[in-house]
C-alpha cells in the first residue's frame, strides 16, 4: 500500500535523476578536449669556433702560443772534440759556416724556448755577425777575431760575450777547454732583462712549401733547354748540312 501511494513520486525523481545524469554525459561530450601542444625539439647548441691555428713564423710548426722575446744567434763549436753539441736541435735555424783549418762553426737561433744547456759556445767572426744582423737578433760569443772585434764594437747588433758577461755562461767538468762552455735560453734571458734588452722581437715569416706545393724534380743549376732534343756536347751547327769531318772547302769553284 505504501509502495503504491509513493510509487509516483518514486518515478518523478528517477526521471530527474536520469535527466541531470544525461544533461552532464551530453555536456561532457559536447565540450571540446583541450589540444596538447606538439613537441618541439630544441636546437643543438652552436659549438664555439675553433680557434685559428697559430705557426712559428721561423719554422712552419704550428705552436700554442705567438714567440715571444729576442731571438739569439749563439756561435757554436763544430770541432770534433767538442761533440755532442748541447741545444741544436731545439734550435728553430741552424747555420754551418767555415771557421778556420777546414774546421767550421755552427750558428744557432733560438727564440721563446726552455733550451737548458747550448753550446759548446766558441768565438766570433764578422760573417756571423752578419748572419745575427739580418735576423736583428742578439750575438752570442765568447772571444772574437779583431775583425768581429771592430765590427761588433760599432753596435751593429747587440752582443753577449762571455768575456766580458761571464755571468751569463758556465764551463763543465766533463771536458777541457776552450770546448766546455755552455749557455741557456734561461741565462740569456736574464741578461736581456739586466741590460733593458727584453722585448718582443717580430721576425719576418719565412716561406714553407705546403702538401700542395710538391718540390720540383727539375735540377735548380740545369741549364739546358728541357725541350731541346741536341746533344748539350755537340760542337755542331745544327742548321748546318754539310759533313763536319770533310775538309773541301764549300766556297771553292775548283774542280
Amino acid at each position: 500500500m505504501f509502495m503504491k501511494r509513493f510509487m509516483p513520486l518514486l518515478l518523478v525523481i528517477a526521471c530527474c535523476l536520469g535527466l541531470t545524469v544525461g544533461m552532464a554525459l551530453s555536456l561532457t561530450a559536447c565540450t571540446p578536449r583541450e589540444e596538447e601542444a606538439p613537441e618541439t625539439s630544441q636546437p643543438a647548441p652552436t659549438p664555439p669556433p675553433e680557434p685559428e691555428p697559430i705557426y712559428d713564423p721561423l719554422t712552419g710548426l704550428e705552436v700554442e702560443a705567438e714567440p715571444t722575446g729576442r731571438t739569439y744567434l749563439v756561435s757554436i763549436d763544430n770541432n770534433p772534440d767538442a761533440r755532442p753539441h748541447s741545444g741544436i736541435s731545439q734550435a728553430k735555424i741552424l747555420y754551418e759556416v767555415p771557421a778556420e783549418g777546414g774546421i767550421s762553426r755552427l750558428i744557432a737561433l733560438f727564440q721563446d724556448d726552455t733550451t737548458e744547456k747550448i753550446g759548446p759556445v766558441r768565438s766570433a767572426r764578422p760573417y756571423m755577425v752578419d748572419i745575427a744582423r739580418s735576423w736583428g737578433g742578439v750575438f752570442v760569443h765568447c772571444g772574437w777575431s779583431e775583425d768581429a772585434k771592430s765590427y761588433l764594437q760599432q753596435g751593429v747588433v747587440d752582443y753577449v760575450n762571455e768575456l766580458s758577461q761571464s755571468a751569463y755562461f758556465w764551463r763543465s767538468d766533463d771536458r777541457s777547454a776552450p770546448h766546455n762552455l755552455y749557455t741557456s735560453t734561461e741565462k740569456l734571458a736574464e741578461w736581456a732583462t739586466a741590460t733593458d734588452n727584453n722585448y718582443d722581437q717580430v721576425v719576418d715569416w719565412m716561406e714553407f712549401r705546403t702538401e700542395d706545393d710538391p718540390l720540383s724534380t727539375e735540377d735548380p743549376l740545369s741549364t739546358e733547354d728541357p725541350l731541346s732534343t741536341e746533344d748539350p756536347l755537340s760542337t755542331e751547327d745544327p742548321l748546318s748540312t754539310e759533313d763536319p769531318l770533310s775538309t773541301e772547302d764549300p766556297l771553292s769553284t775548283e774542280d
